[in-house]
């Protein structure tokens, strides 16, 4: 049974799929090629260090860099350690993320306790952390 809202909507989801297919195919093989190894082997946020798994879209001057040294109050990345550490010292305005609080737990596991806080990010006022923290899930 074809209906007006259907034939609607497969109107929609084919103009959907156009927009996809914006790539010609030579082109979307280039960026299978360049996606299917990882860029960045290992990141360092804080006091932990990680190994990444997949790829991820990181300005082309990072990606030749072993490692990359993230802030864990804004997300901000840099090649270097002391580039890190200097910015903290000196431009660093946040000392958690930003955005509001609504959540906060403390535990205590194996003597330690631990806090975690969930914070609220609107993209609107945050584009950069918002930014930041997509190209690090991705990794």
């Amino acid at each position: 049974k074809v209906t007006r809202n259907s034939t609607n909507k497969r109107k929609h989801e084919h103009e959907e799929h156009e927009e996809e297919g914006e790539l010609d195919l030579a082109t979307l093989k280039e960026h299978e090629e360049a996606t299917k190894v990882k860029n960045i082997s290992r990141i360092v946020m804080g006091k932990w260090k990680m190994e990444t798994w997949y790829f991820s879209p990181f300005p082309k001057e990072y990606s030749k860099s072993e490692m990359l040294y993230i802030c864990e109050y804004d997300l901000n990345f840099f090649a270097r350690r002391e580039q890190l550490d200097r910015y903290i010292q000196t431009k660093c305005r946040y000392f958690h993320p930003p955005g509001d609080e609504i959540y906060r737990e403390t535990k205590v596991i194996n003597g330690e306790e631990h806090n975690i806080a969930i914070f609220e990010v609107d993209p609107q006022y945050q584009r950069a952390y918002c930014e930041n923290l997509c190209l690090l899930a991705k990794l």
